[in-house]
């Protein structure tokens, strides 16, 4: 459900994009997929860490140390 919202919304980034900045529009894909990439990289780093934290240094272990 509110898949237009979502559609619509990006008509608008790409055409905010392509008429105010003169952004082309392949540009501006690549750019969106950058962003994008470095978001799911930063995502992938704080689960590693937060996975690391919560075996290693969360103090008296749940579980038995070879699971």
């Amino acid at each position: 459900m509110g898949g237009g919202r979502y559609l619509a919304g990006a008509y608008v980034i790409i055409a905010l994009g392509w008429l105010v900045f003169g952004v082309a529009p392949f540009d501006l894909f690549v750019a969106s997929g950058t962003i994008g990439t470095l978001i799911l990289l930063l995502v992938y780093a704080l689960a590693t860490i937060g996975a690391a934290k919560l075996l290693f240094l969360s103090g008296e272990r749940q579980v038995a140390a070879w699971e």
